[in-house]
C-alpha cells in the first residue's frame, strides 16, 4: 500500500497540468490508499477534488498545500518551500492563515511568506494541526534544525526517484540530513500529471510560465514524463531498498484526518456578550421582547409558539441570522428610518 503526498493539479498554475478531479479518480483505479493535494500558494484545487473524492469512497482525500517562505539562511536558494498537510481542522484552519499572509503585500499571482512572519503564526497552539514535508535539494541550505524543533515528530523529508540521473546523488544527501537532523523519509513521485503522455501539456504550460518556445525551452522542462501518478507496485520497485519510505507514506495520512465536509459557515460573534451563545442571546432577548409586548403577561398560546421557534431556530442553527435582522432593525428605529420584512422568519413571533 502507499499514499501520494505531493501532488499539484492545474490550479497550480502553469506548473500542474491535470484537473483535480482526474488526479484522483487516477488514484482511486491505482488502489492508492490516499492522495493529499497540494497547489502552490492555495487550496484552489481542494472543493473539486472533494466533489470528484466523493464517488471514490476508498480513497482517502488529504488537504494540504505547498507553502513559498523565505529561507532565513539564504545561501544558495532565497526561497525555499514547505508542503504542509492538515491533520484536522484547527491545522486546516493555520493552513489558511498561512497561505494568507504569504499573499498580503504581494502581486496578483505571486506568494512569499517572510520567515518571521511565519514563526510568528506557527506559535499558535494550532499548529500541532500541521504535518511538514521538505522535498528540497539535498542540501543543508535550510534551516531543518529550527523545523526540527516546530514540528518536533510531524516532519519528514520528502525523497522523489524520477531517473533523471540524480536519483543517486539526491538519495544520499537526503539520508544523511536524515541521520543528521533525526527526520524521517517519506517517499514521493512528486506529481504534477495524472497520466504519463499528459507531460506534453505540462511542457507546453512550462514553455508560457518561461515565456520561452518549446524550441528554445531547453533544460527547464523535465528530462522525461516520470512524474505522473504512479501505482503502490511502481513505487515499491522504485524504493525497494527503502521500505520505511514507503510505510512512513502511510504513517503521514493516518493521522491526516481533517474533511472539507467539516467546514462550515460561521457568523462572526464579537459582538455576542461574553460567556453567552448566539442561541442563549436570541432567547434571552425574545422573552424580554415578549414581556415588553405582552406587559400583562404573555400569553400561553404565544409561550407555546416561541418556545416551538427557539427550539426550530436552534435546530437549524438560524440564531445568529435572527440576532443580525434583530440589530438592523434596532437601528433603524433608532433612526427612525423605515423598514419591513418579508418571508416565514419575518413574520414569525420571534421576530
Amino acid at each position: 500500500m502507499y499514499a501520494e503526498l505531493i501532488c499539484r493539479t492545474h490550479y497550480s498554475f502553469l506548473r500542474g497540468a491535470s484537473h483535480p478531479s482526474e488526479v484522483v479518480q487516477r488514484a482511486a483505479e491505482l488502489g492508492l490508499s490516499a492522495l493529499a493535494i497540494t497547489d502552490r500558494d492555495g487550496v484552489y484545487g481542494i472543493p473539486k477534488a472533494y466533489r470528484a473524492s466523493q464517488s471514490c469512497p476508498q480513497l482517502k482525500l488529504i488537504v494540504g498545500a505547498e507553502l513559498t517562505l523565505e529561507n532565513p539562511l539564504g545561501m544558495n536558494c532565497q526561497v525555499m518551500s514547505l508542503h504542509l498537510l492538515a491533520k484536522n481542522r484547527n491545522g486546516y484552519g493555520l493552513l489558511c492563515r498561512l497561505l494568507t499572509a504569504s499573499h498580503e503585500g504581494q502581486e496578483k499571482g505571486k506568494a512569499l511568506l517572510l520567515w518571521s512572519r511565519f514563526l510568528e503564526l506557527m506559535r499558535e497552539p494550532f499548529s500541532s494541526g500541521l504535518i511538514a514535508l521538505i522535498k528540497a535539494p539535498a542540501e543543508e541550505a535550510l534551516p531543518y534544525r529550527v523545523l526540527k524543533d516546530l514540528f518536533q515528530n510531524r516532519i519528514y523529508l520528502a525523497l522523489y526517484r524520477v531517473l533523471d540521473g540524480e536519483d543517486r546523488s539526491r538519495t544520499r544527501g537526503i539520508v544523511q540530513l536524515s541521520r543528521k537532523f533525526q527526520i524521517p523519509i517519506i517517499a514521493t513521485n512528486d506529481v504534477h500529471f495524472h497520466l504519463r503522455p499528459r507531460r506534453v501539456l505540462h511542457d507546453v504550460l512550462t514553455a508560457i510560465r518561461e515565456n520561452t518556445s518549446l524550441d528554445q525551452i531547453g533544460s527547464r522542462i523535465f528530462p522525461n514524463s516520470e512524474r505522473y501518478l504512479k501505482s503502490a507496485s511502481e513505487m515499491k520497485a522504485l524504493f525497494a531498498d527503502m521500505p520505511e519510505a514507503l510505510s512512513n507514506t502511510l504513517k503521514v495520512s493516518e493521522q491526516c484526518n481533517f474533511s472539507p465536509s467539516e467546514l462550515r459557515y460561521y457568523y462572526p460573534s464579537e459582538w455576542i456578550p461574553v460567556g453567552e451563545t448566539a442561541q442563549a442571546y436570541l432567547e434571552r432577548l425574545t422573552w424580554i421582547g415578549a414581556k415588553g409586548r405582552y406587559p400583562e403577561g404573555v400569553p400561553d398560546d404565544v409561550t407555546l409558539q416561541l418556545r416551538h421557534e427557539l427550539e426550530l431556530i436552534e435546530k437549524v442553527r438560524f440564531a445568529d441570522y435572527f440576532l443580525t435582522i434583530w440589530e438592523i432593525v434596532e437601528f433603524a428605529r433608532n433612526e427612525r428610518i423605515l423598514c419591513q420584512g418579508r418571508g416565514s422568519a419575518a413574520n414569525s413571533a420571534v421576530c
